[in-house]
């Protein structure tokens, strides 16, 4: 099987271009129908935004899909599409599709809409039957790399989509949004953000106008607006110093003529309009109307720049993590189909793009072929089909590049020789955790080694958790290191993990939870008087203190416990806010002013639970599920399935606590924004057996009542 691309993006293709090649939702289904008859073309998938069109196929090994994409594009008869028309095939097309859906292709790098659009791409093509094994298994592999790179990088921080770089456009113009009046004409996804992004940033008062008019009045209603019927909002136009324009109207909607009534109508008082929709929905004319200011959705690649210095240094990051899983994937295949670059077929070279093709849709057949069926896309099998592509994915490359073995006596099955090595950071709770976890395993008769590993958290201790990164900051140094087979398992603290592993690694066990709440040390919350100061670097800890007790004054704080702790003795704060569980495993339970109930102060998401990490097959996870524990395995999942639902890391405020109690659990979880002036609590009880659907289901209801607009 081949995989080919071809199509054409903001990188290549002006907006006039781009405009006039969009394929509306509702005729993708015809062109996708188009393609699979063309011969030798088995699956496709076409993705179509305001800044790219692609085409992505599955073909016969031997088949040449390249004519048959130009075909599809060129036969729009636009003159100047050819030198803005790329073409990518088999690798180059995997790591092509894995940039886009990380945003590093997209026009404001790091932006999340993209995602969302390839995995509707990718809906639509399946609902039409276009997408079955191989573009499947790609597409899926691709969501996941994206997820992985905005875990593990800071590449989704103070994330800016194309409606918010329009505001803060509208920002740079005026100077401060305070007073001005707005209008968003259109009530779709990009208008909703762009109206959140102006309502937090000051406007005045916003007017939503849309052809349907109680989508216009939904929308107004969640932000405080006025909506205005369709057929009236040129009327009111000159009250209006900023417009924009995101509907999905074929054809422009605002001329130049309109506009020229509106200036005068204002006293020629400037205007601004930002056209951030394709089709455009304002006249390009407009810009000859003096004291009228348009911008289109190119000249927000001005905004783009500003932040590309500081973004840097993240996106190389995400690029090495992409270039990683491009060359695990080719090596997986080759794993799976017994066949390493030396044994290539005769007469197929290394440098042919079409040549390595051929070889790895081979090695696919072959893989199939291992499961006891064919790549004929049948419906038969698929579970068993599943597990060997999971095998496929999953299997380290056997003495390939970057193949390491584990530092252990024997290879084969856990006996006494075998020596378990544990990845920890090297603090004293982390290697206090470490050392419960490899007492255990050896009362069950295992040898155990600590190797310490230091992590990027761990290196940056004087800036707060929410400005560096996500969770991945303490265990994508461990990760690693478990991927590369130099240790066999990790100790986390479970709250420190990320709710989605790497491809490859599982969640071993979970030991019995201890004390999961948060303790005062210092003084109590009664004792802290007015303008204290109460040291915590959580967000979640600050916005809940903030909300209780507004007159407290919140500073951060780094550092490792007995850092934390030196620096209260020290005066540099009147209290602080650290785990229960975490002092009283190092012997400190008497610093403790007061614990917080959990009603009072919701815990983080795993607070009190060890979190043990393995690869998926090994004897290393067969040995750790005797340290399991049920219950809290139920209570933590539950709390992770309501983080996860919000999307969450270390920069959203919020918390999640759930206990199981006979068959039943009970999770409750806050949101907060994070001055703590409004905070959203719910909870949810349900079959101790249906944890994850329990805690999602929580975490869909925090968003309904308002949760999104505080976590942005």
């Amino acid at each position: 099987m081949n995989l080919v691309l071809a199509g054409i993006s903001h990188k290549t293709a002006p907006v006039e271009i781009r405009e006039r090649l969009a394929i509306p939702e509702a005729r993708i289904p015809e062109a996708l129908a188009w393609l699979l008859g063309a011969e030798g073309v088995s699956e496709a998938l076409i993705l179509s935004t305001c800044n790219r069109v692609e085409v992505l196929l599955a073909t016969a090994p031997d088949y040449h899909a390249v004519p048959i994409l130009e075909q599809f594009f060129l036969e729009s008869g636009l003159p100047a599409l050819e030198p803005a028309l790329y073409r990518r095939e088999g690798r180059d097309a995997i790591h092509h599709l894995f940039r886009v859906a990380s945003s590093l292709d997209s026009m404001i790098v790091g932006e999340p809409q993209i995602l969302g659009q390839l995995k509707s791409a990718y809906a639509l093509a399946k609902d039409q039957g276009a997408v079955n094994s191989v573009l499947e298994r790609v597409t899926a592999r691709a969501f996941a790399v994206a997820k992985r790179v905005r875990s593990e990088t800071g590449i989704g921080q103070m994330a800016v989509s194309v409606s918010y770089a329009a505001v803060e456009l509208a920002k740079k113009i005026f100077g401060t949004l305070n007073g001005r009046k707005v209008m968003i004409v259109g009530a779709g996804k990009m208008s909703e953000l762009s109206a959140r992004h102006l309502h937090r940033g000051g406007a005045a008062h916003i007017f939503v106008t849309n052809r349907t008019y109680e989508r216009a009045v939904e929308m107004a209603e969640a932000f405080g607006g006025t909506p205005i019927e369709h057929t009236r909002f040129l009327s009111f136009l000159p009250e209006i110093d900023i417009l924009i324009a995101s509907s999905a109207a074929p054809h422009y909607i605002l001329h130049r003529h309109e506009v020229q009534h509106v200036i005068t109508a204002r006293r020629n008082r400037p205007m601004f309009l930002i056209d951030i929709a394709v089709p455009r929905n304002i006249d390009p004319e407009v810009n000859r109307v003096d004291n009228a200011f348009l911008y289109d959705i190119d000249d927000l690649q001005g905004v783009v720049n500003a932040n590309r210095e500081e973004r840097h240094k993240e996106a190389v990051r995400a690029e090495e993590i992409i270039a990683v899983e491009v060359d695990r994937m080719i090596e997986m295949l080759k794993v799976r189909g017994g066949c390493a670059d030396h044994c290539q077929p005769p007469g197929t070279a290394r440098g042919d793009p079409r040549g390595r093709d051929r070889t790895r849709a081979a090695e696919t057949r072959h893989a199939y072929s291992a499961a006891g069926r064919s790549d004929s896309g049948d419906d038969a099998g698929d579970r068993e089909q599943d597990r060997a592509w999971a095998n496929l994915r999953t299997a380290p490359p056997r003495g390939g590049p970057g193949w390491r073995p584990c530092h252990r006596r024997h290879s084969k099955g856990l006996s006494s020789q075998v020596i378990l090595v544990i990845g920890s950071r090297g603090s004293q709770l982390a290697l206090w955790q470490a050392r419960w976890v490899a007492g255990e395993l050896e009362a069950l008769g295992h040898e155990c080694r600590i190797e310490i590993i230091r992590t990027t958290g761990d290196k940056i201790q004087d800036v707060p958790l929410a400005q560096v990164g996500t969770k991945g900051l303490f265990t994508k140094e461990i990760e690693e290191a478990l991927l590369a087979g130099t240790i066999d398992l990790a100790v986390h603290s479970l709250k420190d993990l990320p709710t989605v592993l790497p491809e490859g690694l599982v969640l071993a066990a979970t030991p019995e939870r201890a004390d999961p709440r948060d303790a005062l040390v210092g003084r109590t919350l009664d004792a802290l008087g007015a303008g204290a100061r109460v040291g915590t670097s959580s967000l979640r800890r600050a916005a809940q203190l903030r909300h209780l007790r507004p007159d407290l004054v919140l500073e951060p704080v780094r550092g490792n416990v007995d850092t934390r702790l030196r620096k209260l003795d020290e005066g540099q704060y009147d209290a602080i806010v650290l785990a229960a569980s975490g002092l009283e495993r190092l012997g400190l339970g008497a610093r403790i002013a007061a614990p917080l109930d959990p009603g009072t102060m919701c815990p983080a998401v795993g607070q009190g639970a060890l979190g043990i990490e393995t690869r998926e097959d090994g004897a290393a996870r067969e040995a750790c599920t005797a340290l399991e524990h049920t219950p809290t395995r139920l209570a933590v999942t539950a709390e992770r399935s309501v983080l996860e639902a919000l999307g969450g890391g270390c920069q959203i405020p919020m918390g999640a606590y759930a206990a199981v109690q006979g068959v039943t659990l009970r999770v409750e979880a806050v949101v907060a924004s994070p001055d703590g002036a409004k905070l959203i609590r719910a909870s949810a009880e349900g079959s101790a057996a249906e944890a994850a659907s329990t805690g999602a289901a929580l975490g869909a209801s925090l968003l309904a009542r308002g949760a999104a607009a505080l976590i942005g």
